[in-house]
């Protein structure tokens, strides 16, 4: 005979405290879904913030809190995907491409490598041509995968003025990389 589980709807305070009875589980979602590990308790914060906007939409019942909680924090870190995605260059996000996708036949990986080693000659060349201060801004937020926040505490700026200077580095970085493969052609 099949148990029936009683289902009913949360208050805010027992939503929170549901929540943080599996918030070791939300982050261990989020890192493993996080494109960095520095963004993963963002996006377990970002569940959270899920989880307590709808919570009087759904209907409690003990044994669906962790599948829910794993489909919200994983939509939360494909949007944080989403938004890394848009402000990556295009030879970076080509990178990405290259890695993530099989290669079909012997031909179409040498031209997609060929094409690869072209983008990052040229990123490489371009970073050099960046001022130290945008380079070194690149290089914390993309190759040692700090956030935005860690960095404003880092260099006494706030996040606004940190997220609008790689803004614009990643703009001059785009348009050097651009024309350097252009030339080449």
């Amino acid at each position: 005979m099949e148990s029936l589980q009683t289902t009913r709807k949360l208050t805010q305070q027992e939503a929170t405290e549901v929540f943080m009875k599996y918030y070791g589980y939300v982050r261990s979602v989020a890192f493993a879904a996080a494109p960095v590990a520095s963004l993963s308790e963002d996006i377990a914060h970002d569940a959270y913030v899920c989880f307590m906007e709808n919570v009087a939409t759904w209907d409690y019942c003990e044994e669906k809190v962790k599948p829910l909680l794993k489909s919200i924090t994983r939509n939360m870190a494909a949007r944080v995907w989403k938004s890394q995605a848009r402000q990556t260059p295009e030879a970076l996000r080509a990178v990405a491409e290259f890695l993530h996708t099989e290669l079909i036949d012997d031909e179409a990986f040498h031209a997609s490598y060929c094409s690869l080693e072209d983008k990052l000659d040229a990123l490489r060349s371009c970073l050099a041509k960046l001022s130290p201060e945008s380079r070194m801004l690149l290089e914390k937020l993309y190759f040692e995968e700090n956030s935005y926040s860690d960095l404003a505490v880092l260099l006494n700026k706030s996040t606004e003025a940190l997220y609008m200077q790689a803004s614009r580095a990643r703009a001059q970085l785009q348009d050097c990389v651009n024309g350097v493969l252009e030339a080449e052609q």
